[in-house]
């Protein structure tokens, strides 16, 4: 899906899943972590279509303390300093 991408970067997307030699790329080898940042910023919109009582809840939000913990932790193997 493209829900992460920016209208310029959906434009992208398409074409380069309709070129034939880069079509079979997964969309995590072309957007690197700081596309994975924005699912952050999307996800309380995207719990809010979810029925997810307390616990469930609290679950979540540990598991992705400690993901965010782990990123920030190993940035420089996910992010290379050149997202403009």
């Amino acid at each position: 899906g493209t829900i992460l991408l920016y209208h310029s970067e959906r434009l992208q997307y398409e074409s380069l899943f309709e070129d034939d030699a880069t079509k079979d790329l997964q969309m995590s080898e072309i957007y690197g972590g700081e596309h994975l940042l924005r699912l952050f910023i999307k996800l309380p919109t995207l719990f809010e279509h979810v029925e997810l009582d307390k616990s469930e809840l609290c679950f979540f939000q540990s598991q992705i303390q400690l993901l965010l913990k782990f990123i920030a932790k190993n940035k420089e193997k996910y992010f290379n300093g050149s997202f403009k």
